[in-house]
């Protein structure tokens, strides 16, 4: 073969035939996956916020329980809590 019907070859290879119906089966396809991202976003945002949910429900389990429980998981109260200890000793 010569260096001419190489390339020949290769760009057939390389070439496509772009029709009406093969434009309009990529834009369905297109279409579709669209449609699928979307619906995958929204069932993602559900779990989300179901998890969300789980979460704050956790901590409001854990706000109910012991002053000291409390203060245990904010260390922003353990000052207060230390200084009304301190007022009750003296």
């Amino acid at each position: 073969m010569s260096g001419i019907a190489i390339d020949n070859v290769c760009i057939e290879s390389l070439s496509i035939d772009l029709t009406d119906d093969s434009l309009r089966r990529a834009a369905r396809g297109a279409q579709n996956l669209e449609k699928r991202i979307s619906e995958m976003k929204a069932t993602d945002a559900e779990k989300l916020q179901n998890e969300y949910k789980k979460l704050v429900e956790g901590l409001r389990d854990v706000d109910g329980g012991t002053e000291e429980d409390s203060f245990m998981a904010n260390p922003g109260k353990i000052t207060g809590f230390i200084l009304a200890r301190l007022e009750i000793d003296f």
